[in-house]
């Protein structure tokens, strides 16, 4: 089980073999397939919007890799 501890989104697939954490799939439509863009991006908008935490430090946004 993953937690994000309040500190973020899981946007996850209605697939019913969701989810399934591999790094490969042969299903088709697969995960990325079903997840529409807009819906990443709400979640994006939203945590970006998010008041800082206790200490002050804005909250990241995790595994976006450049």
């Amino acid at each position: 089980e993953i937690d994000l501890f309040g500190r973020g989104s899981k946007v996850q697939t209605s697939l019913g073999c969701s989810p399934c954490y591999r790094h490969t799939c042969d299903e088709s439509p697969n995960c990325m397939d079903d997840i529409a863009i807009e819906r990443v991006l709400d979640e994006i908008r939203r945590w970006a919007a998010a008041p800082a935490d206790a200490s002050g430090t804005p909250l990241p946004i995790v595994g976006a890799n450049r």
